[in-house]
């Protein structure tokens, strides 16, 4: 004789298992070892090299783009004057 719970849950079907996602990668990332995300000492101000680092960053990469538009400015400026001059 069968009981009504038995019943009620379906058995469960044979096939093959999702494997996890990894992302395209065989083994997934490992863990911090500090705590936190990979790049949480370029972001959080609390730490001093963290803030350092940032900072010179921020710093090189506009000093490289004010530098590109001077360069920029003047090569113009040099054409401007030799179609004026011709």
């Amino acid at each position: 004789m069968l009981r009504s719970d038995a019943a009620a849950e379906p058995a469960p079907q044979p096939g093959p298992k999702t494997p996890p996602k990894t992302h395209g990668r065989r083994n997934p990332p490992a863990p911090p070892i500090g705590g936190g995300s990979p790049d949480s000492a370029m972001t959080s101000p609390s730490s001093k090299t963290g803030s350092f680092s940032h900072s010179f960053m921020v710093h090189m990469i506009r000093d490289f783009f004010v530098l590109l538009i001077i360069v920029m400015a003047v090569e113009l400026g040099i054409r401007f004057a030799l179609v004026a001059y011709n």
